[in-house]
């Protein structure tokens, strides 16, 4: 970790509680998923620029409808940097483990650092995932922020080796959980 994340997780725990573990998301930069979108934005701006082109070769470059195609082409090329700026953003997530907590830094929107803070105990919610590459998801909340109807997991996502925050957690006696095994 940098000097400025040990620093915040220093304000963060206390004097009476042990570090156990710490880790940030594991994950290669998602390729198949920018290339898919870069398929797509061309898709997009390939019709409106059509309509645009079209529209000029008949005599017809002042009419103030041709700014729409302009605009949708415009969006067209903000469609893959958002992806590669939220993989960005995910990988700045770092997460910790003492014998009393779970703590979860994660980048606010624009700027800014989110803390979440779970309390270990034997009813801690606690759901896993685990991939054959051994890495995985523990979580341990749900946002009110749904995606295809389903809400969004909060938690230590993306863990490169998920098997030792999770045996950890189980040696302090966290009980419940279930568990999703990916291949």
């Amino acid at each position: 970790f940098s000097l400025a994340e040990r620093e915040m997780f220093s304000r963060i725990i206390g004097d009476d509680e042990t570090l156990l573990w710490c880790g940030r998301p594991y994950g290669k930069f998602p390729t198949g998923r920018v290339v898919s979108v870069c398929i797509f934005a061309l898709v997009w701006m390939a019709i409106p620029l059509t309509i645009l082109f079209m529209s000029i070769s008949e005599g017809d470059g002042s009419d103030p409808m041709n700014v729409m195609p302009v605009i949708f082409a415009l969006i067209g090329l903000l469609l893959p940097a958002g992806v590669v700026l939220a993989h960005k953003r995910g990988q700045k997530a770092r997460y910790a483990l003492t014998d009393k907590r779970a703590i979860l830094l994660q980048p606010g929107v624009f700027s800014g650092v989110r803390i979440f803070i779970y309390p270990i105990g034997p009813d801690m919610l606690l759901e896993h995932s685990r991939k054959k590459d051994g890495s995985g998801d523990l979580v341990f909340d749900y946002s009110d922020v749904r995606v295809n109807d389903k809400p969004l997991p909060r938690g230590f996502l993306k863990v490169e080796n998920v098997e030792k925050p999770l045996s950890l957690l189980r040696d302090l006696g966290v009980n419940g959980g279930k568990e999703f095994i990916e291949f």
